[in-house]
């Protein structure tokens, strides 16, 4: 991503916010306030204004009846509905990232995943998930198709909080990830497009599959779930 010194301010502040939505740095229900946002990213408050006013006519914010402006919060079926677009627009790129691979390519997957190794062992979940889409991404930008990666960031805007949540409370899931992580970069390896695309697939049904059990079981239970962040973990609670 460019530098604050090499774009408009507000577009580079649009780039931040969007960047740690499809990189999970946000939780589901998550209200984006304008001064800490603001603090945060060294800007006046007017470019934050802009960049979530846009965000949510992209679907990757809403506001709520009070003009708060939160991460969405997915039903199961939302959920599975992004996931029949995700296997069919991210297979497709890694199948062609795979014919086009590259040295540069695998080493740059073999050193994220190693990130996410270590992050694992010290349970800082955080970094995994921008290291998980680290990896996905630098996959997909070697497609060869300009415009496919942009497809994809829209539908990562909506998915990755609820990947945060599947993160933070199931690490057999993430067990799971990095076996068919180490499958893709085998693939891509011997440009196997197909094979990377099907381990790719595998990765994106477990995870989704993962999720939709959580939300299938806070509905049970008669409400809805949301969560306590912390700067590695989070505790989901369901709220009648």
């Amino acid at each position: 991503m460019p530098t604050k010194k090499e774009m408009p301010v507000r577009e580079w502040v649009y780039c931040q916010i969007k960047e740690a939505l499809m990189a999970g740095s946000y939780l589901p229900g998550q209200r984006i306030k304008l001064k800490p946002t603001a603090d945060a990213l060294g800007v006046s408050i007017t470019p934050i204004h802009e960049a979530l006013r846009r965000l949510v006519a992209e679907h990757g914010l809403e506001i709520e009846l009070n003009r708060s402006v939160r991460v969405p919060v997915l039903t199961s079926q939302e959920v599975l509905a992004i996931r029949e677009v995700r296997v069919r627009l991210e297979g497709y790129a890694v199948e062609l990232a795979a014919q086009n691979s590259s040295k540069d390519l695998l080493n740059i997957l073999y050193q994220i995943q190693l990130s996410i190794v270590s992050s694992r062992s010290r349970s800082d979940y955080a970094q995994m998930l921008k290291s998980n889409f680290d990896f996905h991404f630098s996959i997909y930008r070697q497609c060869g198709v300009k415009f496919l990666p942009s497809m994809i960031e829209s539908l990562w805007m909506r998915s990755a909080p609820s990947l945060s949540l599947l993160y933070r409370v199931n690490d057999n899931f993430i067990s799971r990830s990095d076996d068919h992580h180490v499958e893709i970069v085998r693939a891509i390896a011997a440009r196997d497009g197909s094979s990377a695309s099907q381990a790719l697939q595998q990765d994106i049904v477990g995870a989704t599959g993962a999720i939709t059990r959580i939300l299938d079981e806070s509905q049970k239970l008669g409400g809805s779930v949301t969560m306590e962040a912390s700067p590695k973990r989070a505790t989901v609670h369901v709220v009648s």
